[in-house]
């Protein structure tokens, strides 16, 4: 369903033809378009428990969607009716501008969840050239060293390609 949902969009916003690339995986489906990549995603609200990173996910809300996320700069949805911004955590997109990384729930509870989001922390403020916000930097030092618990040699190389693309 969601595959055939982004079809359509593709379709719509193109003005010339151009061949559209799709990889398809659970939740997600990406679009290619030549270098731009557009990725679409159902909007979903996720629990986790205490023994693993791997949430229960089920639909939700705009808002419940925005504020699972890892970063406010992630949490932006992008209306294609009204063909505006929506910032539901009411911190992302002034995040943006000022070239700031932060989580949009406490840094602790979003980094407690998934400790290997602590990575695309640094990830995105090195890729971006973004400063990271005294809570969430604070927060890092503490989960960095729980990712390494995460981390198996046979992910090391994976995961150390994705840090720095």
């Amino acid at each position: 369903m969601l595959s055939q949902i982004s079809w359509r969009i593709c379709n719509t916003m193109m003005t010339t033809p151009v061949s559209i690339l799709f990889f398809v995986s659970h939740y997600l489906v990406t679009a290619t378009f030549g270098k731009i990549e557009l990725d679409f995603v159902n909007l979903r609200t996720e629990a986790y428990s205490e023994d693993s990173r791997v949430p229960q996910m089920s639909l939700g809300t705009p808002s419940e969607d925005a504020f699972r996320r890892d970063l406010t700069i992630n949490a932006l949805f992008y209306n294609i009716h009204t063909q505006l911004v929506e910032d539901f955590t009411g911190q992302g997109l002034a995040d943006l501008r000022r070239a700031i990384i932060r989580t949009p729930l406490p840094s602790m509870v979003t980094l407690q969840d998934d400790p290997l989001r602590a990575l695309r922390v640094l990830r995105f403020a090195c890729r971006f050239n973004f400063s990271i916000a005294e809570e969430t930097g604070a927060c890092l030092r503490t989960q960095l060293l729980l990712c390494c618990s995460f981390v198996c040699d046979g992910h090391l190389s994976l995961l150390y390609d994705r840090i720095l693309s």
